[in-house]
């Protein structure tokens, strides 16, 4: 059991934690930035996948050395190519494996 040692208000934040893997709906793919997830009106694809698109060098290089590099791409192309649909969620699986296998 937790017991807090100050008084909180309704709304106030006590923890905050960055999740360990994300993706995009399918209403947000092509809107925002797979990284940052910020929006954005132009976004460059992924030249491995072509699925998967960022804002900046900067957030695709972080989305490399957080996903890609465990051959995402070669995984998540492979699949593409199968005609498998629902891609937003076999992204998570992807990531779900890789990250955990590491």
């Amino acid at each position: 059991m937790l017991i807090a040692k100050k008084d909180y208000e309704p709304g106030d934040v006590i923890l905050t934690e960055e999740p360990l893997i994300y993706i995009l709906g399918s209403d947000q793919r092509g809107q925002r930035c797979d990284s940052c997830l910020k929006e954005f009106d132009s976004l460059e694809a992924c030249s491995g996948c072509q699925f998967v698109q960022y804002c900046s060098k900067e957030c695709k290089g972080k989305d490399c050395e957080a996903h890609h590099k465990y051959d995402e791409c070669k995984v998540l192309k492979d699949v593409m190519n199968q005609g498998i649909p629902y891609l937003e969620s076999v992204l998570l699986l992807i990531r779900v494996y890789l990250t955990a296998n590491v």
